[in-house]
């Protein structure tokens, strides 16, 4: 009988190491941005890892940027390169639009042009990929300066959005030496280091120094 329940004791073990493993294969990186300037939070902060060569499977899920109000919902989001793009227009009138390519400071490139004619219509797409991060900024066209929005293209997935209190949180991370930048619409970009360390969340404040 007692072999019984150590051979079971065992199989359970055995059953949940991989999860148990991979909850400490990686560090975690977490902290929160801050303006000194106005000396408050950034809320809505790209945080990510710089120099990542790590080859990631591609996040299928597809990002989804809907045409509300005359506002494109949600403003600011999160997105692995290579993953399908759905445009919806949920107004019932015609929105025309631009899409820029904004990467490593130079200057704006024009990716396409897009109408959305009616409610209902999408517009279905792949974004594209590169080694390092980079932005698609939307922009309206028909007057509507309220109509603007992002998405930040990452080609692996340490990245996070900080919340209203600035907070980010970055899990999973392969331990070592890295570059952190924070990216903000009005702030601009900043960079530090941090040490992932295996098992461990490394605390990492990020401030911006002024307003521009």
């Amino acid at each position: 009988m007692r072999v019984r329940q150590l051979v079971s004791i065992f199989i359970l073990w055995v059953v949940g190491l991989p999860a148990w493993a991979g909850a400490i294969r990686g560090g975690a990186v977490a902290g929160t941005v801050w303006s000194d300037d106005r000396q408050q939070p950034v809320a809505d902060a790209v945080v990510y890892l710089g120099g990542v060569r790590t080859p990631t499977p591609v996040d299928v899920s597809p990002v989804v940027l809907d045409q509300q109000h005359n506002q494109f919902v949600p403003h600011i989001q999160l997105a692995r390169a290579g993953a399908p793009l759905i445009i919806q227009n949920s107004d019932p009138y015609l929105h025309v639009f631009r899409i820029e390519l904004l990467q490593g400071g130079q200057k704006p490139q024009l990716w396409f042009r897009q109408a959305t004619p009616y409610a209902g219509f999408e517009k279905r797409g792949t974004l594209p990929a590169a080694p390092e991060p980079f932005l698609l900024r939307f922009r309206g066209e028909n007057g509507e300066t309220r109509m603007i929005a992002y998405i930040a293209v990452i080609p692996h997935p340490w990245a996070a959005l900080t919340d209203a209190q600035g907070r980010y949180q970055i899990n999973d991370i392969p331990p070592g030496d890295y570059r952190l930048f924070a990216w903000h619409e009005t702030s601009g970009t900043l960079a530090g280091q941090v040490n992932v360390v295996r098992g461990r969340t490394s605390q990492v404040r990020l401030a911006f120094p002024h307003a521009p």
